[in-house]
């Protein structure tokens, strides 16, 4: 199989596991678009595809709970692959237009304006603005020379609210970069700040806006405020960490239990010594070098054998709160060791049944 058809593949668990994430948030029809959109972004930006499923699951859930397309040509949510401890791990990162728009849903705002200002825009004062009463005119301008990032002196937002007030910020270059240097994507080669500054000042205004107290936010703009991974420190993201919806959407995606008579299944090798599990001598875990009892070594090798043929973990223990970073092994050898067991017998019957497909 190539490289490429990997990448397709786990493409596909992924989009998956992200549309079952949005069971319960999201009607049919709008997951059934996201599916579509998911695919089309992981296409065009193949990274995404070597993300682990738990932190893509969640991004795509977060774009789900504020009603925004999960990536695609609206611009309101991005999907960011990024290296954080060595992992690959998903971002979501919302964007200015989605700020626009969860702030016009509030329905407490009539109107929100965000810009940028250009030098040669100051030097014709084609921008003006006033604090008292608050005021902004930018006028329209035709360039007459290609306009560069470096060019930008300043950021704004305007804000009109139901009660006929008016909400406004402007911020020169040095403000936006102080403030931009708080995001976690300042100073990427291949990040947003340096693919898409105009974009992302505007965003840095709308923010400063927002924050200032002197607009009312709904529910879902407030979330976008907190959980936009811009500008917090993401983690890699555990079961533990995510919400009960998603581990029970994920937990209806196991296979279904097997049928009484399938009595062959249950007489795999792999089967018969957990039965056996009366005072076993410990033995050494593929994950590290401490001692486990049986079942759980069963589960672990069963884990291993699954995740190195299919570069991802099953679908059944990810739901049961085995994470997939370095604390796997933990988790498993806290487990009960029957449980262990059992569960070492699921996973292998799922990676046959893989296998088959």
């Amino acid at each position: 199989m190539t490289q490429a058809l990997q990448r397709r593949d786990q493409m596909h668990a992924l989009v998956g596991m992200a549309k079952a994430a949005l069971k319960g948030i999201s009607k049919p029809a709008i997951i059934e678009r996201a599916g579509q959109i998911l695919l089309a972004e992981g296409a065009r930006n193949p990274k995404l595809a070597e993300c682990t499923p738990i932190s893509f699951a969640q991004s795509v859930q977060l774009a789900g709970q504020l009603g925004l397309e999960p990536s695609g040509p609206l611009g309101h949510f991005y999907l960011i692959p990024r290296r954080l401890k060595g992992v690959m791990t998903c971002t979501a990162i919302v964007g200015y237009k989605g700020l626009l728009e969860l702030a016009r849903r509030s329905g407490e705002l009539v109107q929100v304006i965000a810009g940028v200002v250009y030098a040669d825009e100051i030097e014709i004062e084609n921008f003006t603005f006033e604090h008292v009463p608050p005021s902004i005119v930018h006028k329209g301008s035709l360039p007459t020379a290609e306009r560069k990032t470096s060019d930008i002196v300043a950021a704004y937002c305007i804000a009109y609210l139901k009660d006929g007030g008016k909400a406004m910020i402007v911020l020169p270059r040095v403000e936006i970069e102080r403030r931009g240097k708080q995001s976690q994507t300042w100073g990427k080669d291949f990040g947003p700040w340096s693919s898409d500054y105009a974009a992302m000042a505007r965003k840095t205004a709308i923010r400063a806006l927002l924050n200032g107290g002197t607009v009312p936010m709904g529910e879902a703009l407030v979330k976008a405020m907190i959980e936009d991974d811009d500008y917090r420190d993401p983690q890699q993201v555990t079961v533990a960490q995510m919400s009960a919806d998603l581990v029970s959407n994920l937990r209806a995606e196991e296979p279904p239990a097997l049928p009484a008579p399938a009595a062959e299944k249950k007489a795999k090798p792999a089967a018969k010594p957990v039965a056996a599990v009366v005072e076993p001598e410990p033995v050494t875990g593929s994950y590290g070098s401490k001692a486990q009892p049986n079942g759980n070594v069963l589960l672990d090798e069963a884990l291993n054998k699954y995740s190195l043929r299919f570069q991802c973990l099953p679908t059944i223990a990810i739901a049961c709160g085995i994470p997939e970073d370095n604390t796997a092994m933990d988790h498993v050898r806290a487990m009960e060791p029957g449980r262990a067991a059992e569960l070492a017998e699921k996973v292998l019957v799922e990676f046959d049944n893989d296998m088959e497909e």
